[in-house]
């Protein structure tokens, strides 16, 4: 045979290299095809907690302390024959639906002529029920009681002012006797109420 023909049947090119077996490279194609494909690593990603929302805060109770219930002027000196007012005032108070109260005074120095309400009960615009007049020989009952209104007042003011006329020379303690007062939901308010002096000269 011709040299060419002779290398061909050998396996080698006619160069004297071996050439490529077919069957190898189908071998490999086989082994790639056989191959799983890489897989991306899975990343476990956390779930959200869930966010509790914390209970909301008590409101604070309203403190302890008693409403206090003064008469200001706390001193005045008028003369004989005149007369002169004097306001009922209120502070620290808490949610107050009503209050009631006796004055107690010195008949043969100053006698009680008239009351008039103040404006703290109805600010709100809350009718209210008000009585100042003469229960007994040297005393004078106050009332003043809001009608409705979604919760009482809770502020300081001028409750009311009651007038007198001046008799005689002499000294005039003006005292609280009974006073009672309630909040909206009917609970007893606790009262500190303080006193005053007046006097009359010639």
């Amino acid at each position: 045979y011709p040299p060419a023909v002779v290398a061909s049947l050998a396996g080698q090119s006619p160069g004297g290299q071996p050439q490529p077996s077919a069957t190898g490279d189908e071998e490999t194609e086989e082994e790639l095809d056989n191959e799983e494909p890489e897989q991306e690593p899975i990343v476990a990603v956390p779930s959200p907690t869930a966010t509790q929302t914390p209970p909301a805060p008590t409101p604070a109770q309203p403190g302890a302390a008693p409403m206090n219930l003064t008469i200001a002027p706390a001193r005045l000196t008028v003369a004989a024959g005149g007369s002169f007012s004097v306001n009922m005032l209120v502070n620290n108070v808490v949610n107050m639906q009503k209050i009631s109260f006796v004055l107690s005074y010195d008949p043969t120095t100053i006698e009680f002529d008239s009351g008039l309400e103040g404006i703290i009960m109805k600010q709100d615009g809350t009718q209210t029920i008000f009585s100042a007049t003469k229960a007994a020989e040297g005393q004078v009952a106050v009332e003043v009681s809001r009608l409705g209104g979604v919760q009482g007042i809770s502020r300081g003011g001028a409750l009311v002012a009651l007038r007198f006329r001046a008799l005689a020379a002499g000294k005039a303690p003006i005292a609280f006797g009974t006073v009672h007062a309630e909040t909206h939901d009917g609970a007893n308010i606790t009262v500190n109420a303080a006193e005053a002096e007046i006097t009359v000269s010639n």
